[in-house]
């Protein structure tokens, strides 16, 4: 018989569930906001810049999906990008 992990995707989801909570706590110290969507531009660019250069680490998703949320937020409320 085959090795079969089931429900292997429920360990992954609270494993990348767990990367995005200690990111975002680390960057809402760092640049001492309450929510990461309060971030500025520059400041979402200097994410960004980390991310890709710590692209092979396992964070780098996490600031990825900030980068993301931000930027949905700022769609979603007709916000600028700036």
């Amino acid at each position: 018989m085959a090795f079969n992990w089931i429900r292997m995707h429920k360990y992954e989801e609270n494993i990348e569930r767990e990367i995005n909570d200690i990111v975002i706590e680390t960057v809402c110290e760092y640049y001492k906001v309450s929510d990461t969507n309060d971030l500025t531009k520059e400041q979402v660019n200097e994410l960004q810049t980390f991310a890709e250069e710590n692209e092979y680490s396992i964070f780098s998703r996490g600031f990825y999906y900030i980068i993301s949320e931000w930027e949905n937020y700022r769609e979603e409320e007709g916000l600028d990008f700036e």
